[in-house]
């Protein structure tokens, strides 16, 4: 359970930065 949230907080923060910054997946 605890790994699980974790890498939830991890996806969720990644798609934070995503969504920060759209051109960084263009380059």
């Amino acid at each position: 359970m605890k790994k699980q949230l974790r890498e939830l907080k991890i996806h969720t923060i990644r798609e934070a930065e995503e969504a920060r910054c759209p051109n960084l997946g263009d380059t």
